[in-house]
Parts: C-alpha cells; sequence; structure tokens
C-alpha cells in the first residue's frame, strides 16, 4: 500500500492533540527535521514536551538534545542532563549513554567519574559497543585495583567484537605491548588490521610497521608499504619516512605489484 505522508501527518497530529505520546514524538521528530512540514525547532520542543511530560522515554532524550543543541528553546546543559536523567532511568540505551558523557565531562552537571562510570555500565550492558568502549577506557585509567586491567580488556572486546575501532585498536596496543595480556604480535595484527580496515589511522601505521618488521611471523614489503602510505596520507607522523624504506626494499616484482595496488585503491 503507498503511504501518503500528508494522511499519515493528519492522523499523527489528531492523535497528539488528544494526548498520545507517541504521536507527539513523532510530530516532534517532523518538524525537527522537517519531514513533511516546514522544519520548526520550537514546534519540535513543544511536541517533545508534551510527550516527555507524560514520561515518554524517547521524547525526553529528544528533548534533552534540544536542550543541548540550543534549538528552538534556549541552550541549557543543565536542563539537558535533567531529560537525559529521565530517559536514561527508564532504560533509555542512548539517554544512558550521554548521560554519562556529561558526568565524565561535567558539561551540565558537577564532574562524577563514578556516576559516568554507573551510567556507561548500564548502557554497555544492552550491548551498546561505544558504551562497552567507555568502560573499558575508564577501568584502564583505573589503578586502584589489579583487577581493572582485565576488567578493561574485557570490555574492550565486547566492543571490539561489535565492530569498534577504537577499541579494536586498544586490543591490538595491549597485544603489541604486553599489557595484561601475553605479547602477541599476530593478535596485535589482528586487531590492528580490523581497525586499520575502518579507516583508523593509527592502527594502519601500526599494522604496516609489523608487517615491514615480520614480527607476526613473515614480512610483506607490499603490504607494509600500502599501509604506511595510507597511514601517512592520513598525517601519522613518521608513516611516510617508513613507507619510503619498504619501497627501497622492493625488488622489481614487488614494486609492479605494489604500484598496481596503489593504482586500484586511488581508482577504489
Amino acid at each position: 500500500m503507498i503511504r501518503d505522508e500528508a494522511i499519515a501527518l493528519g492522523w499523527y497530529r489528531k492523535a497528539a492533540e488528544q494526548g498520545h505520546a507517541g504521536a507527539q514524538d513523532n510530530l516532534g521528530l517532523r518538524h525537527e527535521f522537517g519531514q513533511g512540514v516546514g522544519q520548526d525547532f520550537a514546534q519540535a520542543a513543544n511536541w517533545y514536551r508534551k510527550a516527555a511530560l507524560q514520561g515518554f522515554a524517547s521524547a525526553q532524550y529528544h528533548l534533552a538534545q534540544l536542550y543541548d543543541s540550543g534549538n528552538g528553546v534556549e541552550s541549557d546543559p543543565a536542563q539537558a542532563v535533567e531529560w537525559y536523567r529521565k530517559a536514561a532511568e527508564q532504560g533509555h540505551l542512548r539517554a544512558q549513554f550521554d548521560l554519562a558523557l556529561r558526568y565524565e565531562s561535567g558539561i551540565g552537571v558537577a564532574q562524577d567519574v563514578k556516576a559516568a562510570l554507573g551510567w556507561y555500565l548500564r548502557a554497555a550492558e544492552q550491548d551498546y559497543a561505544a558504551a562497552q568502549y567507555k568502560v573499558g577506557a575508564m577501568f584502564d585509567l583505573d589503578d586502584s585495583h589489579s583487577a581493572a586491567g582485565a576488567q578493561a580488556y574485557a570490555w574492550y572486546l565486547k566492543a571490539a567484537d561489535r565492530g569498534h575501532a577504537l577499541a579494536q585498536f586498544a586490543l591490538g596496543l595491549r597485544h603489541d605491548s604486553g599489557q595484561d595480556v601475553p605479547r602477541d604480535y599476530e593478535a596485535a595484527h589482528f586487531w590492528y588490521e580490523c581497525a586499520a580496515r575502518q579507516g583508523h589511522a593509527r592502527a594502519q601505521f601500526n599494522v604496516g610497521l609489523i608487517l615491514l618488521s615480520g614480527q607476526a611471523g613473515s614480512s610483506d614489503v607490499v603490504e607494509a608499504a600500502l599501509w604506511l602510505q595510507r597511514a601517512a596520507q592520513a598525517g601519522v607522523d613518521g608513516a611516510a619516512r617508513y613507507a619510503k624504506h619498504a619501497a627501497e626494499r622492493m625488488n622489481p616484482a614487488q614494486r609492479a605489484r605494489f604500484e598496481g595496488l596503489s593504482e586500484e585503491l586511488r581508482a577504489a
């Protein structure tokens, strides 16, 4: 059945005017993003507020975002925090994460690392990779007990398995340096490459160095040069020098392969 946006909007408006919180939140979204109506942040805030006051978590989160950005309402970080908190307490994943960010940074609320970790954990337990990474990073900085390193690794692994590039890079570093785990260059190479394929420049550099040195088992100057070239293009200090060093070690066949692959990457 063909969807008629004007008819749908009309029904949402009727329901919203009768106090339906979900319809009010939907109207807020439409006004915020100009979907079927002219973009109007003040109207978005009006509809979000109506739903938020009924305890609708999604609208509470959306209203918090407007207070954060100052769109449709006067910017008010403290008000943003209060609406994030209301949504977070109902289990809203992104509200939990954004509330944790504010406790960590001290924006709109007194800085409280313990509270930040608590909210990150609640979001992380809902399998939110960004929160899992932040939990890992906070345990990484915790030198108050011996288990913190193992906890950091476990949370990084959860996030990395869900494709989080920063967590993958963090695991690469730990295996590369032997921090809280046995040093394992093959594992370091694996996690660095996972992050590198997502565009993490420092991971690209580290993959290139491992391949150039043969630390993970065998040297591959062509692949090393390709990764180092990418890192250099991203501005990683020292990458261009190592890429040049890799190129100097190539025999004619390797150079021809490198040039062909470089051309393919440029054309992609």
